[in-house]
C-alpha cells in the first residue's frame, strides 16, 4: 500500500477544518499536530517492487568441438613427394587430410608400384593422417573424433580403407591391425589423369561430403557425415 491514500486523508482533514476556521484562529497544538503527521510522510511515494521473476534454468553447458593434435610432417629439406593437406567443414565437423604426394612419373601405379593386396600408406613418407575433431559416420559407420593413420588396401576389384588408431607412422611398414577403430569396403571409379596424387572433397553438404583420393587414372570416394 502506498502513502497517497494517507495523504488524501490528511488533506480532507485540512480542508475540512478550513471550512470551520481560519489557520488564524486555529490552535497551536492542532496546528503541531498536523505538521508531524505530513512530516512523517516520506519525501516522494515510493512504487510498488515489480515481482521477482522466476528464475530460468540453463542446461549444462555444450562443449566445444576440440581441435584435434596431429602429427608432425619432416619438412626440414625439398621431398620428392612434397607434403601436402586438405581440409573440410562438415556441419561443426572439421575433418582433415594430411599427406604426402607421389608422382606418377611414368609408372604402373595400381598393381605394379602398389601391389594389389598389400596395405599401403594412402601416400607417401609418413602415414597419410584423417583427422576428424568430432565423431562422425564413414560411409555409415561411426569413427570417433580423433586423428589416425589412414592406410589402403588396393584390389583389382573393391578396395579397404583403414583408419588405425597409430597416428603418425612412417609408412605402413609398422600397420598393427588390433589398433585398427575402422575398416570400410569402397569402389573405385575411373577418372581423369592426376599425375600427383590428390585428396579433396566435393558434393558437400550441410551433414555430408564426399572424400576421394584420386591418383592416376583411379578415383576412390567415401563419404564422411556428421552423426545425428
Amino acid at each position: 500500500m502506498t502513502f497517497l491514500p494517507r495523504i488524501g486523508i490528511i488533506a480532507e482533514s485540512v480542508t475540512n477544518l478550513e471550512d470551520t476556521m481560519t489557520l488564524r484562529t486555529m490552535k497551536p497544538g492542532l496546528l503541531l499536530l498536523i505538521l508531524a503527521m505530513l512530516l512523517a510522510l516520506p519525501a516522494c511515494t515510493q512504487q510498488e517492487a515489480a515481482p521477482e521473476q522466476p528464475a530460468v534454468a540453463e542446461g549444462p553447458p555444450q562443449p566445444a568441438a576440440q581441435e584435434t593434435a596431429l602429427p608432425p610432417r619432416a619438412n626440414d629439406e625439398t621431398r620428392p613427394s612434397p607434403n601436402a593437406s586438405v581440409s573440410q567443414t562438415i556441419g561443426t565437423a572439421v575433418v582433415t587430410i594430411t599427406y604426402g604426394r607421389p608422382g606418377v612419373k611414368g609408372r604402373q601405379v595400381f598393381g605394379g608400384l602398389e601391389p594389389f593386396g598389400n596395405v599401403w600408406r594412402a601416400g607417401a613418407n609418413e602415414a597419410t593422417v584423417f583427422a576428424v575433431s568430432q565423431d562422425v559416420t564413414v560411409d555409415g559407420q561411426p569413427l570417433p573424433a580423433g586423428a589416425y593413420a589412414l592406410f589402403a588396401i588396393p584390389t583389382e576389384g573393391d578396395w579397404t580403407l583403414i583408419f588405425n588408431k597409430q597416428a603418425g607412422q612412417w609408412g605402413a611398414f609398422d600397420h598393427d591391425p588390433a589398433q585398427d577403430a575402422l575398416r570400410v569396403t569402397v569402389t573405385p571409379e575411373p577418372g581423369p589423369k592426376q599425375e600427383w596424387l590428390a585428396y579433396y572433397f566435393e558434393d558437400l553438404s550441410d551433414t555430408s561430403a564426399k572424400a576421394v583420393l584420386h591418383w592416376d587414372t583411379v578415383r576412390v570416394p567415401f563419404t564422411v557425415a556428421t552423426t545425428p
